[in-house]
């Protein structure tokens, strides 16, 4: 369950930040 969980919050953050990435540059185009 803690592996599970863990695996989760890495896919979570995975997302994050690839959002993040995309946002900065769309608005630096």
């Amino acid at each position: 369950m803690k592996s599970e969980k863990g695996k989760a919050s890495d896919l979570l953050s995975a997302f994050h930040f690839s959002f993040f990435i995309i946002n900065y540059h769309e608005t630096t185009r």
